[in-house]
């Protein structure tokens, strides 16, 4: 029965549709139109790609590289701190930590104001000034503390 069928299905008779030139030539430009679409979408995405892949790279490298001064930071035999422009801290170095007894807090990302709310507001205008560029230098102003006897 299935051959029977088969048989059949190959004697039917077939619909065929006819095209003017017109509407092939139009038909060619369809299919030429979006195979050029889908190439410039191809280089579109492989130039996404690398360019992700690059950036992908350069955050990776920026990343090691503040690892690194971090761990300059922090082990380095001087008092040093690094403040973003709020002036909360960034990075410090163990001996800052020890020198100024905050060995049992932890700083980073606090502002330096909360941390020694004894600053004189001459100072503070003095850090502001700084971080706008200027250039200030007081060499023998005393930094009282509150929490020194």
């Amino acid at each position: 029965m299935a051959r029977t069928t088969k048989i059949i299905k190959s004697w039917q008779s077939k619909e065929v549709v006819f095209e003017t030139r017109k509407q092939l030539r139009q038909r060619v430009w369809l299919i030429a139109a979006i195979t050029v679409a889908l190439i410039l979408a191809l280089v579109a995405v492989t130039m996404l790609v690398r360019e992700i892949r690059k950036r992908k790279r350069a955050e990776a490298t920026l990343r090691n590289s503040e690892h690194k001064l971090r761990l300059f930071i922090e082990h380095a035999p001087a008092a040093i701190a690094m403040f973003d422009r709020s002036m909360r801290y960034m990075a410090v170095s163990r001996r800052w930590l020890t020198d100024y007894r905050l060995s049992d807090q932890d700083i980073i990302g606090r502002s330096h104001y909360e941390i020694f709310p004894e600053i004189p507001e001459r100072w503070k205008k003095v850090h502001q000034n700084s971080l706008a560029g200027a250039i200030e230098q007081y060499e023998e102003d005393p930094f009282p503390r509150l929490d020194v006897g």
